[in-house]
């Protein structure tokens, strides 16, 4: 596909490409078929060349423009129809000669070949017209199908980043296979390829795009198979957890698990007990995170589910990080990470080391947990998961922010924060507002530290993510006493301590010294009598009055210094 075309990949939704699928050469050119003089002038030469085909030349020319990027010889085959292999292979070798078709080797040394889009268009013309269109196109739906369903059990050994950039390679023609079946109305085979792509889509961060095929198949589909249902509905809502949708996430994922339960599919139950308690540990339910966690573990072990049974270990070391249980998170970690390290699985092993590395941040010992974020990093980028190495560049950042190196935690930070932009991940997008908000507060910016800061708290309010929501509220305090409004911070501050006594999450031990620094700072600045009730309003405060108060602390000062906080924010691209 040309750049323009992919272009209106982009900003088309798969509702809008399936309404323009009928007019190929509208979207792809930008135009009508008879407007360009251009396109009438390229159009000459193509269908003199087309005119001077022979024998099956023609047939296979108009049958190959169904491949949106790129095909193999085997993809040739498939919709070469009734000629024998032999016969295929002449015939695209005479197209290659003759310039109608382009050869292209890949790094890895595979073949590909593919049309000039202008030629693709004229060849999509004279598909149209032969009248096997839909054969040649339900050809093209079952080549991508049967690719797509294998990717997905790929994707789980020891070739994820082979198959994850296959599948990058393919994405145009599975694009364009989802469309034409949803068109056509071929509801189970689009859910079975939606279902098989969620992984990928939520891999490569296209979550958006997923969301919106995924929920697309699943609508109209009644009658298909319970676990090929079941794991459309488990990805779409793995999909929406990942940007922070969670009422949407916990409906889809109990969808789920319901068929799953049904359908007596174990590893599937496992799935969405693990992911329906991880959201809870999200949002601050850490008791119903650990029943959820502890059944998902149980029924991976009866299962014989090594790979399910060491994600729920690593889970459940999560929860006990959150709880303060640093030892037990870190026994937990260790033994997921003994039933992962000969399974071969890359990117497990990879998000257990990466949540290794964060309990050990988190519980004071960031130089420990330095080289273990820089193993990860390798492995990510290894693999091409773009979401799981911001993930770690967010945390070397706050290593190097906690060693006070703000000039290489900006760098982090910095390339970090597209990936989450770009992907739609609120939740860790937010997470790094947060620490810009606190490397401009250390460099002395305070209103774009207010900005940063206050953008951050109400993502986290949005999101219903109540520990986030707490480590907000104490930047903001801290941010308030910094900038002379002591009473303010500490009611701030005490709002923030009757959330986490509300949730149980204690604060994080690498957070304490600043924590008890700005706390020390307040007290100074008021009277005994005046920060105990501060802090006392604080507690009872509601959320959305907290809120507000930290609003306030970003867009007063905005409004009477706008200009100064543009300037500010220059260093912090949002």
């Amino acid at each position: 596909m040309n750049e323009q075309a992919a272009a209106r990949v982009r900003i088309l939704s798969p509702a809008e490409l399936l309404a323009r699928l009928a007019q190929p050469l509208d979207l792809l050119t930008g135009g009508p078929r008879d407007a360009p003089v251009r396109h009438q002038t390229l159009r000459a030469p193509i269908a003199w060349s087309f005119d001077l085909l022979a024998g099956a030349e023609p047939v296979l020319f108009r049958r190959l423009a169904v491949w949106a990027g790129g095909f193999t010889l085997d993809a040739a085959e498939d919709v070469g129809g009734d000629a024998a292999l032999s016969s295929v292979f002449d015939t695209l070798s005479s197209l290659v000669d003759q310039n109608l078709v382009i050869e292209r080797r890949r790094l890895d040394g595979e073949i590909r070949f593919g049309m000039l889009e202008t030629i693709r268009e004229f060849a999509l013309e004279q598909l149209a017209a032969s009248g096997e269109e839909a054969a040649v196109r339900d050809a093209h739906a079952a080549h991508e199908l049967a690719l797509a369903e294998r990717a997905r059990e790929e994707f789980k050994g020891a070739d994820q980043a082979a198959w994850l950039e296959r599948i990058d390679v393919e994405h145009d023609n599975l694009r364009a296979a989802l469309g034409w079946l949803l068109h056509t109305g071929a509801g189970e085979r689009a859910l079975r390829l939606a279902a098989a792509l969620w992984w990928f889509w939520w891999v490569r961060g296209h979550l958006s795009e997923g969301r919106a095929w995924l929920e697309q198949a699943v609508a109209p589909t009644d009658d298909s198979p319970l676990e090929t249902r079941a794991r459309a509905l488990y990805g779409a809502g793995s999909l929406a957890e990942a940007q922070g949708d969670y009422e949407q996430a916990a409906r889809l994922h109990e969808d789920a698990l319901a068929l799953y339960r049904t359908a007596g599919d174990q590893e599937g139950v496992a799935d969405a007990l693990a992911s329906l308690g991880q959201m809870a540990r999200d949002q601050g339910d850490y008791d119903q995170a650990v029943r959820l966690l502890d059944e998902a573990l149980a029924t991976c072990r009866a299962a014989g589910d090594h790979r399910g049974a060491a994600y729920a270990l690593i889970e459940l070391g999560t929860v006990a990080s959150y709880r303060g249980g640093g030892q037990l998170a870190l026994a937990l970690y260790a033994e997921g990470l003994e039933i992962l390290r000969p399974l071969a699985d890359s990117r497990g092993y990879a998000a257990a080391l990466t949540n290794v590395a964060t309990m050990t941040f988190v519980q004071g010992d960031p130089e420990r947990a330095a080289p273990l974020y820089e193993e990860a990093l390798n492995l990510w980028h290894d693999l091409g998961d773009e979401q799981g190495r911001a993930t770690v560049l967010t945390n070397l950042g706050e290593i190097m922010q906690h060693r006070g190196d703000l000039e290489q935690a900006l760098t982090f930070y910095r390339e970090a924060l597209p990936i989450y932009q770009q992907t739609g991940d609120r939740r860790n997008a937010a997470a790094v507002l947060t620490n810009l908000g606190q490397v401009a507060r250390e460099r002395g910016d305070l209103l774009a530290a207010a900005a940063l800061l206050a953008g951050s708290a109400d993502v986290y309010r949005a999101m219903g993510d109540q520990e986030a929501m707490a480590r907000s509220l104490e930047a903001l305090a801290g941010l308030a006493v910094a900038m002379g409004e002591a009473e303010q911070g500490t009611r701030l501050f005490g709002r923030a301590e009757a959330l986490r006594d509300e949730i149980g999450a204690p604060l994080a031990i690498i957070a304490a010294e600043r924590y008890e620094q700005d706390v020390a700072a307040a007290r100074a600045l008021l009277p005994e009598q005046l920060f105990a009730a501060a802090w006392s309003t604080g507690r009872a405060l509601p959320m959305t009055e907290a809120i507000a108060e930290a609003t306030r602390l970003a867009s007063g000062l905005a409004r009477e210094e706008r200009a100064a906080l543009d300037d500010a924010l220059q260093d912090f691209p949002l």
